[in-house]
């Protein structure tokens, strides 16, 4: 429910943070020879917790 009170920039931002964060963990992945398995794990946990960032800066 929270995406609906977030802003527009807010958003944004959210969306920034999380397409580079899936472009690196692409690009480690392909540099490493990683599974996508452990690459959807870490894409989760990065996403996840720069959706914890915004939400905790609006406090």
């Amino acid at each position: 429910m929270f995406f609906f009170t977030m802003t527009i920039k807010q958003m944004f931002r959210l969306l920034g943070v999380a397409f580079w964060a899936l472009l690196l963990c692409g690009l480690i992945a392909i540099v490493c020879g990683i599974g996508w398995g452990l690459l959807t794990l870490v894409v989760v946990i990065v996403i996840l917790s720069a959706v914890w960032r915004v939400l905790r800066n609006d406090e």
